[in-house]
């Protein structure tokens, strides 16, 4: 019997299995509870961790809050997405984008649970509480990146040509969601009698006036966040063909920076014949092996 862990792992590492039962929508049910479960087991752990920095009550608290909250994102997510996806022609059942979505948030909080040595390490040597908010931040942001990569993953793998409005949908979504539940569950590591604070202004405006008190420590991170994001990001384009083309039935390959006419199919779905009609792009590439050998 597959395990939570197990089944977070197997997404990750595109078992043909798992994807094949997404596709067919087999075992939904089963999968989707794990998926969660997955989620609430590695969030409890971060949670806790993250309570060390005040050896309180928070403890008990965050490891509450940090699994509400990404229960919260993630069920807040799944109508608009299914809904906005499917009138843009999707179809993907609701229990498949449930799925898809509850497994990319698993991994979002797997690489959480990842970072937990050294997140404890720092939250129990540390008493700079400016440093521990951006490290937390960091260590969010990261994981929220390669979760949203495997979502992107996910409904590629199951949606043929038709993953984009999902992927843009869930992702925008999710993420919103996500930063304004974070400020409601508020606080996370100050010690307060209450244990969500009353609802004030919101996670923007009170971020933008964390970073003006504290600019020094705000660029030097926005500069890692910058840095991880262009690294990232040339690794998710290599990764889902935007550098890359098909080899042809001559072997040949090419970048897109190195263009060639001769090779007559693009790995960027839905790309080929885009520069022109179908007439113009066979006049560009030339006659196709089958053609020169009928004039021969």
């Amino acid at each position: 019997m597959q395990t939570p862990f197990g089944l977070v792992l197997a997404y990750v590492r595109k078992d043909p299995e798992l994807y094949e039962k997404i596709r067919k929508g087999k075992e939904l049910k089963d999968l989707i509870l794990l998926a969660n479960i997955a989620i609430v087991f590695n969030c409890v752990m971060f949670g806790a961790v993250m309570g060390t920095y005040t050896l309180s009550y928070q403890v008990a608290h965050n490891a509450i809050k940090i699994p509400a909250l990404f229960l919260f994102a993630l069920y807040v997510t799944i109508p608009t997405t299914y809904i906005i996806s499917t009138l843009a022609g999707n179809k993907l059942k609701l229990g498949q984008t449930i799925l898809i979505l509850s497994l990319s948030v698993s991994v979002m909080s797997l690489v959480m649970v990842g970072f937990v040595p050294l997140a404890m390490l720092f939250y129990l040597t540390t008493q700079d509480y400016t440093f521990v908010v951006f490290l937390t931040m960091f260590i969010a942001s990261l994981a929220g990146f390669l979760g949203l990569s495997s979502l992107i993953r996910g409904f590629r793998a199951t949606s043929k040509d038709q993953w984009k409005a999902p992927s843009a949908i869930s992702t925008v979504v999710l993420s919103f969601a996500g930063t304004q539940i974070v400020w409601l569950l508020r606080p996370f590591f100050h010690v307060h009698s209450e244990f969500i604070r009353p609802v004030k202004s919101n996670f923007y405006i009170a971020m933008f006036d964390f970073m003006a008190e504290n600019q020094a420590m705000s660029i030097f991170f926005i500069v890692m966040f910058a840095v991880f994001g262009i690294i990232f990001g040339i690794i998710a384009a290599e990764r889902y063909g935007l550098f890359k083309y098909r080899t042809d039935r001559q072997g040949h390959q090419s970048q897109l920076t190195g263009y060639d006419p001769s090779y007559r199919e693009w790995n960027y779905p839905g790309y080929y014949g885009r520069t022109g009609s179908d007439k113009t792009t066979q006049d560009v590439n030339g006659p196709s092996p089958s053609e020169g050998t009928s004039s021969g």
